[in-house]
């Protein structure tokens, strides 16, 4: 889940809107996208 969302910020700060990295990571890992948005 880290993993997923250290790719999230990473795509962000790369240029990426944060929907779209966020659905570009649920779909390469599978974790649920609203996951990827909750604060840790």
């Amino acid at each position: 889940m880290d993993a997923a969302r250290s790719e999230v910020a990473r795509l962000v700060a790369a240029g990426s809107k944060r929907s779209e990295a966020v659905r570009q990571v649920a779909a390469a890992t599978g974790v649920d996208r609203r996951e990827l948005y909750r604060p840790e």
